[in-house]
C-alpha cells in the first residue's frame, strides 16, 4: 500500500505529537513520584496497574492534582478497587450514559470531598447503595433516596474543626454540616450522582458558617443539605444563602467552563463562586490607588463580621490597572486593601445595581479607632411546597437505631461508677462504633499497660477515639509509656497529659506515629532538654524539605507523613519536630500564633526556622469590658464576644492564650499592633463594630473597652417585622400568660441546624432566664419536643407543639427558631433563624 505525501506528514504529526503528550506524562509521573518520598514504588504500581486495567486516563487526572499527604498514603489495591466499583456501577445505573467525562472527572472520582482522611467508604458501600436506588425512576428520586440514607446514619452536632470521613462519621452518628455534607456526597458519587461541595465562608447574619451539597440531576446543579431529607432547593439555609456574602465550591482539577463564576484558580483545583445561584449578586470591582496612580498586585480583601472579627470571604490582588473584582451577595462589605505596609478600608453598601465599583486609596498605616454599621441583606421569604415530603417519622426511628447500635456505653453511668473507673468510661462511650474493638483490645492488655492505655486514650480527642485502630496500638501504648518514664518528673500533669501522652498535635489526620518517630530519632535522646530540642529542631530544618503552601484537598501532614515525604509546609515542620520532642519525653507543641516550636523546660521556650526572625518577646495585655460604665468583664468571652485582630494581608484573627485574672482578661501577644474587635447585633442580624487599636509595650498594658447597645439604636433594628399580638387560644393557652413580666417565646424545629445551633448556643442564658420561657416545637408530638430541648442541656421552660398553618398565618413567623421576648406585653425584640447572639442579647435588653 502507497501513502501520498499528505498522508505521511499527518501520520509524522500524529506521531509527533503521541510522543509530546507520552513525555509530559512521563514528567508528570517523575514530579509526582518524587513527591511520593518513601511510598514511590507503591504509586509506581498504581501507575502501571491503571495502565493495565484501563484506569490510566482516571489515575493520571487523580495524580496530577495529588497532595504529598495523599501520595505517600496511597496503596495501589485500594485505589485499583475503587476504580473498579465506579466503573461497574457507572455501567448499571440508568443515568450511566448521561455522565459525560468532565462530568465524572471532576465530580465523581475524586477519592475525596474536602480535607478529611482517605478511606475506603465507595468500595464498601457502592453495592448497597446501588440496591437501594435500582429501582427508582429516575435522577430525583435516587438523589432523596440516598440522602434520606444518610440521614439515617447520622445526627447533626459541632465537633472539632479537622474533618472527619464519612466512614468514621457513621461509626461516631454524628458530625458538623461538613461531614454530613462529605457523607452525602461520597454516597452519591458511588452510584454516579456528580455531586460537589459548596459553603458559605462566613455568615454576614450572624457568627457561623454553612456547608452543603450541590447534585448534577438531568443538566443542572441543584442544592439541599446533606443528611438532611428535604425535597431540591427545599433546605433551610434556603434562606440564610439569599442573604449570604459568597458561597464558593472547591473543585479538584482545573476547570474551563463558561457556565459558572470561576473565583480563582490553584495548581490542582478550581474555586467556583456559586452566589449567582443562591442571591441578588453585584459585579463589584475595587480600584486601588496610591498617590493618584493605579497599584498593581495589592491584596483586597471583603469581610463580612462573624465572630467578633472581620474574617474575609474573599482575598484577591489587583491587576496591572490596579482592578480586581468579585461576584458577591448584594450585602454590606468591609472592604481592606494592604500593600508594604499601607492601607485603605471602607464599608461597601450595596445599591441593588449589577455592577459597582469602589475607590480606595493606599495612605495610611494604621486603622483608626473607628465604629460602623454593617447592615445585612433584606429578604422576603416566599414559600413554594415541596413536592417530596419524607416520611421523618420513620427515617428519624432508623437514626435512632443506628445511634443506638454504635453507642456502647451510657454516660450517664459515669455518676454511679467509682471515681477511677469514670475516666476509662468516657474513652470506651466517646469511641462509639469502635468501642467494640477498643474494649476488646483492652480486656487483653497485660496490667503493666491498662494504666497506660486509659491515660492516652483519655488524653486523645473524642474524634480521635473513633478513628484509631487497634492494629499497632500495643506498640504504640509501649512507646507512650516510654516517652512519661524519659519525661522529667516536675513537669506538671497538664502539660504531660496535653502535650507529651497526646498523639494529637494540631489539625493533622491522626495516626499512630510514636512508635516508629521514637525509634528512629533516639540519637538526639539526652539528660539535657535544651540540648534535645535544639538538636531535633536543626536536624528538622536541614532535612524536611519546605513548602510554601499546601492545596485544598487534603488534610495537614502527621509526624509519619513528614517523615515519608520529607517535605512539608512551616506548619507540618514545626508539628513533626513536635513529634520528636514528644516521642523523647518532652513536652511539646506548636505556638498558639503557627510560627515557632515550643517545647517545656520548667516554662514554654520557642525555636523557630527563620533565624533572623527573633522570638518575639511576651507581651501582656489587661482587658476590661465595660457596658454603659457598669464593668462586664467576667461575661465576656474570647471568639464569642470579641476577637484580637492584627491587619495584615487581610484582617487575621489570633488564637493567643486568655486568662482571667483580678477581674480583667489577661491576652499574651507579642508587640506588634492589635484590635480588640467587638460588635452588637440587632434583631435582624446587622451588627455595629467597634474597633480599639493598642500595641503590647514592656509593662502589661490596660485597656477599657465599651460594649454594649450603641445609642443609635432604634425600635426598627430589634425586630424583624411589626409585632401584632400572639394568638394562643390554638395551641390551647390563654393569652394572659404572656402579657405580665418578662416572656421569651421561641418556636423551633427540631430537625433543623438553624434551631438546633441558636438553642445549643443560648442555652445557658435559657437556663438563667427570670421570666416566663415558652417553646413551641412544629410536630403533633411535643413530648419529643421536650425531650429534645432537654437533650441539649435546658432545663427549664413549657414546650407545646403548634402547627405550620398557626406559626405561619396567624403568628406571622416566617422561618425557624423565630425568638420573641416581651416585656409587659410589648415586644422588645424578635429575631428569626440561625442567630447565635441570643445570649449577647438576652443579657444587654432583659
Amino acid at each position: 500500500m502507497r501513502y501520498n505525501e499528505g498522508t505521511m506528514k499527518a501520520v509524522t504529526i500524529i506521531f509527533a505529537l503521541l510522543t509530546m503528550v507520552s513525555s509530559l506524562l512521563a514528567l508528570e509521573h517523575e514530579e509526582v513520584l518524587g513527591r511520593a518520598g518513601s511510598n514511590r514504588v507503591e504509586v509506581q504500581t498504581f501507575i502501571a496497574e491503571s495502565e493495565e486495567n484501563g484506569y490510566a486516563a482516571w489515575a493520571d487526572f487523580l495524580l496530577a492534582p495529588m497532595e504529598d499527604v495523599d501520595l505517600v498514603n496511597l496503596t495501589s489495591s485500594d485505589f485499583i478497587a475503587y476504580f473498579n466499583v465506579l466503573r461497574q456501577n457507572r455501567e448499571r445505573v440508568a443515568w450511566g450514559s448521561r455522565i459525560d467525562d468532565f462530568l465524572f472527572q471532576h465530580y465523581i472520582l475524586p477519592h475525596r470531598v474536602s480535607q478529611e482522611p482517605l478511606e475506603n467508604f465507595t468500595v464498601l458501600y457502592a453495592d448497597t447503595l446501588y440496591e437501594l436506588i435500582k429501582d427508582t425512576k429516575n435522577m430525583p428520586e435516587a438523589v432523596l433516596r440516598i440522602n434520606e440514607w444518610t440521614f439515617t446514619k447520622m445526627k447533626y452536632e459541632p465537633t472539632a474543626r479537622w474533618d472527619q470521613n464519612a466512614t468514621t462519621t457513621m461509626k461516631r452518628g454524628f458530625g458538623r454540616c461538613e461531614e454530613m455534607a462529605i457523607l452525602c456526597i461520597k454516597a452519591m458519587r458511588a452510584v454516579c450522582i456528580p455531586a460537589r461541595k459548596v459553603y458559605a465562608p462566613w455568615w454576614p447574619f450572624t457568627n457561623s458558617n454553612h456547608a452543603w451539597v450541590e447534585v448534577w440531576v438531568d443538566g443542572k446543579w441543584h442544592f439541599l443539605g446533606g443528611a438532611e431529607p428535604t425535597d431540591l432547593e427545599h433546605a433551610w439555609f434556603n434562606f440564610p444563602a439569599k442573604r449570604a456574602a459568597m458561597v464558593m465550591g472547591v473543585v479538584y482539577g482545573n476547570i474551563e467552563t463558561g457556565d459558572e463564576v470561576i473565583y480563582k484558580k490553584q495548581k490542582g483545583y478550581t474555586v467556583i463562586n456559586s452566589t449567582p445561584n443562591y442571591a441578588e449578586v453585584t459585579r463589584l470591582s475595587i480600584r486601588v490607588l496610591q498617590e493618584k496612580a493605579p497599584r498593581e498586585s495589592v491584596s483586597v480583601a471583603l469581610c463580612v463580621y462573624n465572630y467578633s472579627s472581620l474574617p474575609p470571604v474573599g482575598v484577591k490582588k489587583t491587576d496591572g490597572e490596579g482592578f480586581v473584582s468579585f461576584t458577591v451577595g448584594r450585602t454590606d462589605l468591609f472592604v481592606y486593601a494592604s500593600a508594604d505596609s499601607l492601607i485603605d478600608f471602607r464599608v461597601w453598601k450595596p445599591s441593588g445595581i449589577s455592577r459597582d465599583t469602589l475607590e480606595l486609596h493606599l495612605a495610611g498605616k494604621v486603622v483608626p479607632d473607628t465604629s460602623f454599621w454593617m447592615y445585612t441583606k433584606r429578604i422576603e421569604k416566599v414559600d413554594t411546597p415541596p413536592t417530596y415530603k419524607p416520611n421523618r417519622d420513620s427515617l428519624k426511628v432508623l437514626q435512632d437505631l443506628h445511634v443506638e447500635q454504635i453507642t456502647m456505653v451510657d454516660s450517664s453511668l459515669a455518676s454511679i461508677l467509682p471515681e477511677g473507673e469514670r475516666e476509662k468510661l468516657m474513652i470506651f462511650y466517646h469511641a462509639k462504633g469502635r468501642a467494640p474493638a477498643l474494649l476488646d483490645f483492652y480486656s487483653h492488655l497485660p496490667d503493666t499497660l491498662r494504666e497506660t492505655f486509659v491515660a492516652y486514650g483519655a488524653a486523645l480527642h473524642p474524634k480521635d477515639l473513633v478513628s484509631i485502630d487497634t492494629v499497632g496500638l500495643f506498640d504504640e501504648l509501649c512507646a507512650v509509656r516510654q516517652s512519661t518514664v524519659q519525661c522529667a518528673q516536675d513537669v506538671p500533669d497538664s502539660i504531660r497529659t496535653q502535650y507529651l501522652i497526646s498523639d494529637r498535635i494540631l489539625f493533622e489526620h491522626i495516626r499512630m506515629w510514636r512508635a516508629a518517630i521514637q525509634e528512629d530519632f533516639t540519637m538526639f535522646k539526652s539528660g539535657n532538654v535544651v540540648k534535645t530540642a535544639t538538636g531535633v529542631f536543626d536536624w528538622v530544618r536541614e532535612n524536611i524539605e519546605r513548602v510554601e503552601k499546601k492545596g485544598y484537598f487534603g488534610p495537614t501532614k502527621n509526624p509519619l507523613d513528614l517523615h515519608a515525604s520529607m517535605r512539608g509546609t512551616d506548619g507540618e515542620r514545626y508539628l513533626f519536630a513536635a513529634a520528636i520532642l514528644r516521642s523523647l519525653g518532652v513536652p511539646a507543641r506548636v505556638k498558639w500564633s503557627y510560627d515557632a516550636l515550643e517545647y517545656w523546660h520548667g516554662s514554654w521556650s520557642e525555636l523557630r526556622f527563620d533565624e533572623e526572625e527573633k522570638p518575639c518577646p511576651e507581651r501582656w495585655v489587661a482587658l476590661t469590658f465595660l457596658d454603659n460604665g457598669e464593668e462586664v468583664t467576667s461575661t465576656y468571652r474570647y471568639y464569642y464576644d470579641y476577637s484580637i485582630t492584627r491587619f495584615e494581608e487581610y484582617p487575621k484573627r489570633l488564637d493567643p492564650p486568655v486568662d482571667t485574672a483580678g477581674g480583667t482578661m489577661v491576652v499574651t501577644l507579642d508587640d506588634e499592633p492589635c484590635y480588640v474587635i467587638t460588635g452588637w447585633r440587632n434583631g435582624y442580624g446587622d451588627t455595629f463594630v467597634r474597633m480599639k487599636g493598642f500595641r503590647p509595650g514592656e509593662d502589661t498594658l490596660s485597656i477599657a473597652i465599651e460594649t454594649g447597645i450603641p445609642t443609635d439604636i432604634g425600635p426598627g433594628d430589634l425586630m424583624v417585622r411589626e409585632y401584632k399580638g400572639i394568638d394562643l387560644e390554638p395551641v390551647g393557652m390563654k393569652h394572659s400568660v404572656i402579657e405580665r413580666g418578662n416572656v421569651l417565646i421561641i418556636v423551633f424545629d427540631m430537625e433543623t441546624e438553624a434551631s438546633k445551633s441558636t438553642l445549643l448556643a443560648a442555652k445557658d442564658a435559657l437556663n438563667e432566664f427570670g421570666g416566663q420561657l415558652y417553646f413551641f416545637v412544629n410536630t403533633p408530638d411535643c413530648k419529643k419536643g421536650e425531650e429534645f430541648i432537654r437533650s441539649i442541656g435546658i432545663k427549664r421552660g413549657t414546650v407545646s407543639s403548634v402547627s405550620k398553618t398557626v406559626f405561619r398565618k396567624e403568628w406571622n413567623m416566617r422561618t425557624l427558631p423565630s425568638v420573641l421576648y416581651l416585656r409587659e406585653g410589648t415586644c422588645i425584640f424578635w429575631i428569626e433563624g440561625l442567630f447565635l447572639h441570643l445570649t449577647r442579647l438576652l443579657k444587654d435588653l432583659v
